[in-house]
């Protein structure tokens, strides 16, 4: 039941690591990201109604929190990438795609080890962005899908 979210990560993954981030955002680019993150809701809430009726809840929330990180954290690392490459003095150092992963996850997990800091405001405001989306999926995220999880079917070890 876990290999399909783990198999949906690693395609986000390879996503994003061929996406051409170090180019502008064109118009086209721009609707094909609004279409993504509106599928991305979609799936979401399909996967959550589906976890109401689920054989192993617990199991079935557990692949929705796998399968559902990449889509906080790949978008966050590749809006930093590609703002350092718009502009190098948004972060102290160029990003390529690993440093952009590697700034979006050090910024999740809050250990901020200083040697990617961001510079200007627009790059602060986006690591601020970050932080308040990260504090409402573990918070409000997990949540939901632990109380839907607690009332969804049979309560047996999953």
């Amino acid at each position: 039941m876990l290999l399909v979210p783990i198999l949906v990560d690693a395609g986000l993954l390879a996503l994003y690591l061929a996406a051409p981030l170090d180019n502008p955002l064109s118009t086209g680019g721009l609707l094909v990201l609004m279409a993504a993150v509106l599928l991305v809701l979609v799936l979401v809430m399909w996967e959550l109604r589906a976890l109401m009726g689920a054989e192993h809840p617990r199991l079935r929330a557990l692949g929705i929190l796998i399968s559902s990180f990449p889509m906080l954290i790949l978008p966050f690392a590749g809006a930093y990438v590609w703002l350092a490459n718009r502009s190098p003095e948004h972060f102290h150092q160029s990003l390529t795609h690993v440093a952009g992963l590697y700034f979006a996850m050090t910024v999740f997990t809050t250990v901020g080890f200083g040697d990617i800091a961001p510079r200007t405001e627009p790059a602060q405001l986006m690591v601020l962005t970050q932080m308040l989306a990260d504090v409402l999926y573990v918070g409000l995220f997990a949540r939901l899908l632990v109380a839907a999880a607690r009332r969804a079917g049979p309560h047996t070890a999953d």
